[in-house]
């Protein structure tokens, strides 16, 4: 049991409580201020340590054709170092909810932004390939008026008229639509 400060009073209380018996400031987020797992840093330190074994033994071994020795042991460091990178935020954002509290929420606004942002970026990037992929919408289909259109390739046509022939569909159609199929 450690004792953090209460972010709306300043008072010491446990961690265990969810609720401040000073000013009964419920706890929202109790996950957010408890301690990162001990188990996470042994986790990392063993992986670690193998990671540096295996990147010593591959160069020792690298004159008799030990370069998968070197390059899972590279694999191994990285996934090591990005293990310990996870524990220091955690320890980081740990000692920050105990001491500033509102630093703290400043922390996590900030990441929760970088998160809003990347989402954002993430959604304009699909909405882009989406237009891109049905010609920026700038074709409306003549049987259902959907502006889900799209070439067809000439791939597509070579294939389709070598297997049926002259009763291929696709000859001399240039379009397609993604909704009710209709081609022109």
């Amino acid at each position: 049991m450690a004792l953090i400060k209460c972010p709306k009073c300043g008072e010491t209380i446990s961690d265990r409580g969810v609720i401040c018996p000073n000013c009964h400031f419920l706890f929202e987020n109790k996950s957010a201020l408890e301690k990162p797992s001990k188990v996470f840093l042994i986790q990392g330190f063993i992986t670690l340590v193998i990671a540096i074994a295996l990147l010593i033994f591959g160069f020792w071994a690298i004159s008799s054709g030990g370069i998968i020795f070197v390059i899972l042991g590279f694999f191994v460091f990285v996934v090591a170092w990005f293990s310990f990178n996870e524990y220091i935020k955690d320890v980081y954002k740990h000692h920050l909810a105990n001491t500033d509290y509102t630093a703290y929420q400043e922390y996590i606004e900030k990441e929760q932004q970088k998160e809003r942002e990347t989402q954002e970026f993430l959604q304009k990037q699909k909405e882009e390939k989406t237009a891109k992929k049905y010609n920026n919408y700038k074709y409306k289909c003549p049987m259902c008026g959907s502006n889900k259109i799209v070439n067809i390739s000439t791939a597509k046509k070579v294939v389709s008229t070598e297997l049926l022939g002259l009763a291929s569909n696709q000859i001399g159609k240039t379009y397609q639509c993604d909704e009710c199929k209709y081609m022109w």
